[in-house]
């Protein structure tokens, strides 16, 4: 799969993909990325300041919209940083919310899905999610009308009830 039709269809800005991999049996597809650029600037959680001083660095696996029937696993380095304020941080990633297991974009979708579902979803709390929603958390994306990632709320990591939702 050419890294241009990956970056087109991911939209991730600052971000490209350098490996994927692809699990037949499970319709899985896992993407690696990476900031781009040749001097890569990482940003505190802390305090949003940047730095170029890296202290280590991770691996973090999230979920990300589906294409078609393909769930879609992305694994982000993920960069600890030396701040001149707060000391060692993780840094901040603009796609991510805080330590969930999935993009913004997929909590917003999920969001959208269950709302339309007006309560037939018994993975996902509604409420939660407005209120969610009401606090900024959850960001408008355009989604294409084939996936529906609420369907696919089964298959989040942390068993039946939804983050968002709990909080």
């Amino acid at each position: 799969m050419p890294e241009e039709i990956v970056e087109r269809v991911l939209r991730l800005v600052g971000y490209r993909a350098y490996q994927w991999e692809f699990e037949e049996r499970s319709s899985a597809l896992r993407i690696w990325v990476r900031q781009a650029g040749s001097r890569p600037f990482y940003t505190c959680s802390g305090c949003g300041i940047g730095s170029e001083r890296i202290h280590s660095v991770r691996e973090r696996r999230v979920r990300d919209l589906p294409w078609g029937a393909w769930m879609v696993w992305l694994v982000v380095e993920v960069h600890r940083v030396y701040c001149r304020r707060c000391g060692v941080r993780a840094e901040s990633i603009d796609f991510l919310e805080g330590k969930h297991p999935y993009t913004r974009r997929f909590a917003a979708a999920v969001a959208r899905d269950c709302e339309d579902a007006a309560g037939s979803c018994p993975y996902i709390c509604v409420e939660g999610l407005r209120r969610e929603r009401k606090r900024g958390k959850l960001l408008e994306t355009s989604v294409a009308e084939e996936t529906s990632p609420a369907r696919e709320a089964r298959s989040f990591p942390h068993g039946r009830e939804c983050r968002l939702c709990s909080g």
